[in-house]
């Protein structure tokens, strides 16, 4: 008895030995459709991402003069801690270790080039590369090796209104996170 069903990938009719519900003929063509999908996702994230510097060029203007203006006589740049319960988890977040040249791990900045530092710029200012679109709070790095946090010096909460992919999380679920998202 012939089904009339057809793949959704190669549009070949699927076999009578597969599932009723299968949509696809062959594991083959499953694993080309689930491949085409990902590479879809991620380039409408790239794309998002590249285009935050323009959708959100008044609000990086008005933070990095906010920054500025509150910023210690002795920073070099600062942090963003979102409150995740119990404690806060900074960003940016550098991953732990040498790869597999030896060389220290490095993090993608906002525009996702190399960089092994363990904050973010004031100057040249570079903006915040957070996994969430929520309250952060924001304190300042001294420019003193090993660059220790300021405290509470010039340190003031701000709603990051935008989100990047970021790897290597020291956190399973960021859906989990109590976070506060900004009022539209």
């Amino acid at each position: 008895m012939n089904r009339g069903i057809l793949c959704k990938k190669c549009q070949q009719e699927i076999g009578e030995d597969k599932r009723a519900d299968a949509l696809y003929c062959s594991r083959e063509c499953r694993l080309a459709a689930r491949m085409q999908e990902v590479r879809r996702r991620n380039s409408q994230r790239l794309k998002y991402e590249r285009e935050l510097a323009q959708q959100f060029a008044v609000w990086l203007d008005f933070f990095e003069r906010k920054l500025r203006k509150q910023a210690p006589e002795n920073a070099i740049g600062y942090r963003a801690g979102l409150w995740s319960g119990h404690d806060y988890l900074w960003f940016p977040v550098l991953p732990a270790g040498t790869d597999a040249r030896g060389k220290l791990r490095t993090r993608l900045d906002f525009n996702r080039r190399r960089t092994t530092d363990e904050y973010f710029h004031l100057q040249p200012f570079e903006p915040p590369s957070v996994p969430l679109a929520t309250l952060y709070q924001i304190r300042f790095i001294s420019n003193v090796y090993p660059y220790p946090d300021l405290g509470e010096a010039g340190s003031f909460e701000e709603i990051i209104p935008y989100e990047m992919k970021i790897r290597g999380l020291p956190i399973e679920n960021l859906a989990s996170l109590p976070v506060r998202k900004q009022r539209k």
